[in-house]
């Protein structure tokens, strides 16, 4: 069953607190922040002083609903029907629970806040309306009850008002700037500025829940930075707040206002409230795809894409790949649409791009200037040999626009899947010596092209097992056979192979040439578990391509050597 309120909450604050006029300017200190990932900025404007600047307020009313709760559907149209009759005196926020169904689409859009605000003011039961945070409406909601809470709000006069202007500042972001008057001294209390996102009507074709509610106004959407507010600046004066933040996909952008109001955190008594203006810019369009500073875009053609307006008939496309446009790859006037296929793009290339609209008696300014680049080639044949307290690295480069290559090493394998982690980021040759390693452990690598902007595919995966030197290897057992790449290779004419022996017993080390020959024995005789380095030098022996082949019991490896001469 629903708990309801019956009784209205009178802990009425009647801020009518007359201050001494101040006659010197009030020194407050510009401040700008970012929280929750949302900018906040305020701005003191000068003092507006005078000994009768207490006003009339608009009405906040803040109701909590389901669309699985049957009095809902019952009382939601009585106060949407008072709300319709006074739209320039109210300000409406509805937030939607999680009982009595967690479903409803409304909560899930931003399960957090609403849930934040409703326990706000300790709500257990739907529909609960609360007047300016310190009244609950009586339920069930009539018309008179209303007008009666109403009443008792609009009488109270307020040291404080607010104005608020909304702008889009890009496809998916929204400027709120919030002004707000302190015109006597509010008093002591803990003083919050509150901006939501509100979406005025949302129409369902089918009900999105039990009570067949299909129609939602005032919607609350978002809490920017958070349902925490941003701390108020009391001082007498004008004070700007400005925030910017993201919009939502699901969100119809022509609905979406704000709801601004200043709120005393400890009697959670409401001092004035505002709704947004919504501010089009005309002539105002948006950069919409490549991304800014996107940097793996393959070379070929593709689809540069922006948002307009109605009010423009057509535009100016710029490219180019000087930041200060003093040349141009595309400048196309008379564009029509909000697409253009831009087939320029070349390996680690970089593009500017920027964007003007006209009509038949105006024109925009110039676009902010968005970047993107080509994708770099990769490099390829990576090979790894082992040396002492160090595991070398070779590859070939491919790209004319790298700055450095990146490293990424692993030493631990499941399966297929192997787990690398960056290693060195900053690498700016075609060789490298890995000496952060540990004797007898394998490593597999891969290295990738980068600059400033772009990047490459990975090359190929070698692997290694590391070497160190210095220990008593004597006194290390093999925990099994191993043949290692040869160092260096390709070589001239002398190279080292290390080996190792888990088992005595005979081990023979031949190499073989590209037809299966044998051209040498390195070794052959009874060994000891151990680890072992040979040197095979190939004074008389032809360039090309060799095999040597480790055979010792049931263990037999080979390895690929390069001879060049």
């Amino acid at each position: 069953m629903r708990k309801i309120y019956f009784t209205l909450s009178l802990f009425l604050s009647f801020s009518l607190l007359f201050a001494q006029n101040k006659e010197e300017a009030v020194n407050v200190k510009n401040s700008s922040a970012v929280v929750n990932g949302v900018t906040v900025s305020h701005k003191y404007l000068g003092p507006e002083l005078s000994s009768e600047n207490m006003v009339t307020r608009k009405v906040l009313h803040e109701e909590a609903t389901n669309t699985y709760c049957g009095p809902c559907a019952n009382n939601n149209p009585i106060a949407q029907q008072f709300w319709q009759r006074n739209p320039d005196s109210l300000v409406v926020i509805t937030y939607h629970a999680w009982w009595p169904g967690s479903g409803d689409p409304m909560y899930q859009a931003n399960t957090t806040q609403n849930g934040d605000r409703i326990n706000y003011y300790n709500i257990n039961g739907v529909p609960s309306l609360f007047i300016d945070g310190i009244i609950a409406a009586a339920y069930p909601f009539t018309q008179a009850n209303l007008q009666s809470t109403y009443n008792l709000r609009k009488g109270v006069l307020t040291p404080i008002t607010i104005e608020a202007v909304d702008q889009q500042v890009a496809y998916d972001s929204l400027r709120s700037t919030v002004t707000v008057e302190v015109q006597q001294d509010p008093g002591a209390g803990d003083f919050r500025l509150q901006l939501f996102a509100i979406e005025k009507e949302i129409h369902y074709t089918s009900a999105p829940g039990s009570n067949g509610e299909k129609d939602f106004y005032y919607v609350f959407r978002k809490a920017s930075p958070s349902t925490q507010g941003v701390v108020l600046n009391t001082e007498i004066g004008t004070h700007e707040y400005t925030f910017t933040f993201q919009t939502e996909e699901t969100w119809v952008d022509s609905m979406i206002y704000c709801a601004a109001f200043v709120q005393e955190d400890n009697s959670k008594e409401v001092f004035n409230a505002n709704n947004s203006e919504r501010i089009s810019f005309p002539m105002t369009f948006f950069h919409k795809s490549p991304g800014n500073k996107l940097g793996n875009i393959i070379p070929g053609p593709i689809d540069i894409v922006w948002t307009i307006p109605d009010d423009l008939d057509h535009f100016r496309l710029q490219v180019s790949d000087n930041p200060d446009f003093s040349s141009f790859l595309v400048s196309e006037d008379n564009l029509t649409t909000d697409t253009y296929n831009f087939d320029g793009i070349v390996e680690g290339g970089m593009y500017y791009w920027r964007m003007k609209g006209f009509n038949s008696s105006d024109s925009t300014e110039y676009t902010d200037t968005w970047a993107f680049a080509g994708m770099l080639n990769a490099p390829d044949s990576l090979q790894a040999a082992s040396g002492d307290n160090k595991i070398m690295l070779t590859w070939n480069d491919h790209s004319n626009g790298e700055t450095a290559y990146a490293i990424e090493r692993a030493h631990q394998k499941m399966g297929s899947t192997i787990f690398f982690k960056p290693h060195d980021t900053t690498y700016t040759g075609t060789t490298y010596d890995d000496t952060d390693i540990e004797h007898d452990k394998t490593y597999w690598y891969r290295v990738y092209a980068i600059n400033d902007y772009s990047y490459s595919d990975f090359s190929d995966t070698t692997e290694m097992t590391g070497i160190v030197v210095g220990v008593d290897e004597d006194n290390i057992t093999p925990q099994e056979y191993s043949l290692r790449q040869n160092y260096p290779n390709p070589f001239n004419p002398s190279t080292k192979i290390n080996w190792s022996v888990a088992e005595r017993g005979i081990v023979k080390l031949t190499v073989f040439n590209a037809l299966g020959q044998q051209v040498r024995v390195l070794f052959q005789g009874d060994t000891t578990p151990g680890n072992y380095e040979t040197e095979f030098n190939a004074e008389g022996l032809p360039s090309g391509v060799y095999f040597l082949d480790l055979n010792a019991g049931q263990f037999r490896k080979s390895i690929k050597m390069v001879l060049t001469k």
